[in-house]
């Protein structure tokens, strides 16, 4: 599935949610660090697979299947701080998803502006052979099943 379809930017498994910044999460200047936007970035990639339309990230890993997801690049851009006390609201969605490849958008709100967004690309990996993996069946289904344009 190409990242735009006829112009439009696709948006399949849209997941989003709150975020509560803690205070570990900040760093000595008083905002979120930026090490912690990656954590989040994981967050919301566990939050995905789970609901409401399930990505069976834990049955892929099993015995059976055996191929877990691997993130090959991260790209955030700070728009504006986070501080402690700040409402977020994240959001995650597969821009694009191959046989090969995934292709994953991020945004953080916080009052209703964006603060960060960001992007990741991964893959599939065999967890014995620790060779790539084609991206199963089922996460392709799902992707074309929840494309919002």
């Amino acid at each position: 599935m190409k990242a735009e379809q006829a112009g439009r930017q696709v948006k399949a498994v849209f997941t989003t949610r709150e975020i509560e910044v803690a205070t570990y999460d900040i760093d000595f200047a008083g905002v979120v660090s930026n090490t912690v936007y990656v954590k989040w970035m994981e967050d919301m990639r566990l939050a995905m697979t789970r609901a409401p339309h399930y990505l069976p990230l834990v049955s892929l890993m099993n015995d059976e299947v055996g191929i877990a997801p691997a993130i090959t690049h991260t790209d955030i851009h700070y728009r504006r701080p986070i501080r402690l006390g700040d409402q977020v609201v994240a959001s995650v969605w597969m821009s694009q998803l191959t046989s090969r490849k995934i292709y994953g958008q991020f945004e953080f709100h916080v009052n209703g502006k964006l603060a960060a967004y960001g992007s990741q690309t991964g893959c599939f990996i065999n967890i014995a052979t620790k060779k790539f993996a084609s991206t199963p069946q089922s996460w392709l289904d799902i992707f074309e099943q929840t494309i919002q344009t």
